[in-house]
C-alpha cells in the first residue's frame, strides 16, 4: 500500500513539473526575482553574510518597517529563513496590491532566485 501511495505521489509531481501551472508559476517567478534583486542586496548589506546574528536580523526587521513575529533560533538556518522571510515580506510590500493575487511560494522563490543570481556574481 505504502509504494502504492509514493508510486501515485511520484506520477502527481511530474504531472504537476510539467503541467503549464507549475511553468506559469515559474515564469512569475523569474520576472519577480528581477524587482527582488534590490531587496536581497539590501538585506546582505544590513546583515551581511559575514557577521549574521539574531540582533542583526531583528535589526534588518526593523530597519526595513517589517513587523518580526516568528521564533528565530541562532542556527545559520533558521537565520538564513528569517532573512528569506524578510525578503518576501519586503518584496510583496513593494508590490502593493498586486501582491495579494501572487502566491506565497512564488514570491518566496523569487526572493530565492534573486539570492541565486547575487551569489553567482
Amino acid at each position: 500500500m505504502n509504494i502504492n501511495i509514493f508510486s501515485n505521489a511520484i506520477k502527481w509531481l511530474k504531472t504537476f513539473f510539467t503541467s503549464g501551472k507549475a511553468e506559469a508559476a515559474l515564469q512569475q517567478a523569474a520576472q519577480l526575482a528581477v524587482k527582488a534583486q534590490p531587496i536581497v542586496l539590501a538585506i546582505e548589506q544590513a546583515v551581511p553574510k559575514t557577521n549574521r546574528t539574531v540582533n542583526g536580523v531583528i535589526s534588518a526587521y526593523t530597519k526595513f518597517g517589517v513587523p518580526f513575529t516568528s521564533q528565530l533560533t541562532t542556527d545559520p538556518a533558521g537565520l538564513r529563513h528569517a532573512l528569506l522571510d524578510l525578503g518576501t515580506a519586503i518584496l510583496s510590500q513593494e508590490l502593493g496590491p498586486e501582491a495579494s493575487a501572487i502566491a506565497t511560494n512564488v514570491l518566496e522563490t523569487a526572493v530565492q532566485l534573486a539570492v541565486t543570481a547575487m551569489k553567482a556574481q
